[in-house]
């Protein structure tokens, strides 16, 4: 890897480091494991089978709470609203993150064609 190529070698080198030694996993599992994670199957549509959609479905104590779905992007994921969820609970939202098929802990089909109709879906 050299500089002209987009990745000067000590970026690399620290990037490493940090996952060897810094990082910690198991910080961040306890951290998924609080959240109020589910899945559902959901049958979509021209064969391609049932997938297993996990959501974070976190829920506000203001009566009368307005849903909210959030979608992460590509390549994005549910633990972009993580910290965001005590203020949108706060503020009245219950809100729904649901993993994108493919992503994080939601299943993916095996057949060729899944596009961003059956995403929508």
């Amino acid at each position: 890897w050299r500089e002209d190529n987009g990745v000067p070698p000590e970026l690399i080198h620290d990037t490493v480091q940090f996952w060897l030694k810094t990082y910690d996993w198991r910080a961040e599992e306890a951290r998924l494991n609080e959240l109020p994670r589910f899945e559902t199957p959901f049958e979509v549509d021209d064969g391609f089978g049932t997938l297993d959609i996990h959501f974070v479905h976190s829920t506000s104590s203001v009566a009368d709470a307005t849903q909210l779905l959030f979608l992460h992007g590509w390549p994005g994921s549910f633990m972009e609203i993580i910290k965001g969820l005590p203020l949108l609970n706060k503020a009245g939202f219950h809100v729904v993150a649901p993993s994108l098929p493919g992503y994080g802990f939601s299943s993916y089909t095996d057949k060729a064609g899944f596009d961003i109709r059956q995403h929508a879906e």
